[in-house]
């Protein structure tokens, strides 16, 4: 049985997206620091129109490399 590459992945495989609010509150810094992380590159966002959402595996990873460097 071979997968087709063109269908979307499957609604449990797609990571919860967060707001750059809820971002802050859960790191505690400001919601403009957050933004100068996704503008900075350090933390990889999607936007769709004029929101921004980011993925908890990103968050996860930019707390890591903090937390270790």
């Amino acid at each position: 049985m071979s997968t087709n590459s063109n269908q979307p992945p499957s609604p449990s495989k797609i990571p919860k997206l967060l707001t750059v609010k809820q971002v802050s509150d859960i790191t505690n810094f400001s919601v403009r620091e957050v933004r100068r992380w996704i503008a900075d590159s350090q933390l990889p966002a999607c936007k769709f129109g004029r929101a921004l959402r980011v993925s908890e595996p990103d968050l996860a990873m930019l707390i890591a490399k903090k937390k270790y460097s």
